[in-house]
């Protein structure tokens, strides 16, 4: 631990956080490109909105890339903080926060993704703001994607199934580290990268062709690519930089329904996918074990090569994050669902929810805490959290 923040600082560090595509806006402005997130429709909150906006078809991407009616898809637009960075910075400060969790826009650094340059407006904002980080006397945790890829790269290139998209996020993290490696001190190459699993657009920018179920084999191609990317990532990170390297997932604390074995049993085989392959994987190097046989059940093949399994053993995360909304039962009988911030999951008796459905757990928190520090044994941040409500000024 004291490795990881140096001696003279304390292991505590108190901070906030915002995602570029709901935080920044200025979606037609200063050269930005399209992204992922900026076809996200706006929906009422409902049980089924924890997934209509997170599995867009081809479709809807479509129909988005034409509606110029920007309202109706909130990321363009987010909280405006495009327009009011001295401001916000300024109320940061006064909430006397140590570090500031952020995450750049991909799109606004090379509007397609595949250019050989950066855009020039796109490096002039970032330095304003990590100037006025720094200057307000924040550490700086940098989220280098979250979620959001260039809408081309995923029309042209099919994302993360290709194998060439690690070089174009290489591209992009090499003028990250050579425009900012001095002021960063924290970086997480993905966002909730488990999320590719359950949330295939989120996550690695997925489109499926109507309402079929997801290809898992590119699903895992593309998890593939971004653990690949990852190491690589951090590879060269530690050359130019002198900052920490991470590894974030989304963390939903599974309990079982019952004492049953097999609500147990069912128990241990959803926290395996869900919540550690992708830990796993970024922090030991190496596929665990439990995954060969679930590859095998659903007959999921992907390519791997030599070089890739020695970047994943070598290049492993110094810390390791989490978010945490709500936590999860699982039952092998069908039970009553509720809604949830990225996942529906089966109600939990013994907990209330706010008028959307989160089930809220603060002890769950505690519990996953727990887990991830003794599984892996090194720093633990918790990167985001949060209670949804409805906002009354």
């Amino acid at each position: 631990m004291r490795e990881l923040f140096q001696t003279s600082v304390s292991p505590i560090l108190w901070g906030g956080a915002t995602a570029s595509g709901q935080y920044e806006g200025g979606f037609r402005e200063g050269g930005r490109g399209m992204d992922t997130q900026d076809c996200r429709p706006y929906l009422p909150r409902t049980s089924n909105a924890t997934t209509a906006t997170r599995l867009l078809t081809g479709d809807a991407v479509r129909r988005a890339k034409e509606d110029t009616r920007d309202a109706c898809y909130p990321f363009r637009k987010a909280s405006d903080g495009y327009h009011h960075l001295e401001e916000d910075i300024g109320l940061l400060k006064e909430l006397g926060l140590d570090i500031y969790r952020m995450s750049i826009g991909w799109s606004r650094l090379y509007p397609r993704g595949d250019e050989e340059e950066p855009n020039l407006a796109g490096i002039e904002y970032y330095t304003c703001v990590f100037q006025a980080v720094r200057s307000a006397g924040m550490r700086i945790f940098l989220t280098m994607n979250h979620y959001a890829v260039p809408l081309y790269l995923v029309e042209h290139y099919r994302g993360w199934t290709n194998r060439k998209t690690i070089d174009f996020y290489l591209r992009f993290a090499k003028t990250v580290f050579e425009n900012w490696g001095d002021l960063i001190d924290f970086y997480l190459p993905f966002n909730e990268i488990n999320a590719g699993y359950f949330s295939p657009y989120n996550g690695v920018g997925l489109i499926r062709e109507g309402e079929e179920p997801y290809d898992e084999s590119l699903v895992f191609q593309s998890l593939h690519h971004q653990f690949v990317a990852s190491a690589k990532v951090i590879e060269m990170g530690r050359r130019m930089t002198n900052g920490k390297f991470g590894c974030m997932t989304a963390c939903f604390c599974y309990y079982p329904y019952s004492c049953s074995p097999g609500d147990n049993l069912k128990t241990v085989r959803e926290e395996q996918i869900n919540q550690w392959f992708c830990s796993d994987v970024l922090v030991r190097g190496q596929y665990p074990s439990y995954m060969k046989r679930f590859f095998e059940e659903r007959q999921i093949s992907f390519a791997v090569t030599e070089e890739d399994r020695i970047d994943l053993k070598k290049h492993t995360a110094d810390f390791v994050s989490f978010s945490y909304y709500q936590s999860s039962v699982v039952s092998v009988e069908e039970k009553e669902k509720t809604a949830g911030n990225l996942v529906t999951a089966t109600k939990n008796p013994y907990l209330k929810a706010n008028e959307w459905g989160w089930q809220i757990d603060a002890v769950g928190l505690r519990i996953s805490l727990n887990k991830v520090f003794d599984r892996y044994e090194k720093p633990v941040f918790i990167a985001e959290n949060g209670y949804g409500s409805r906002d009354v000024l």
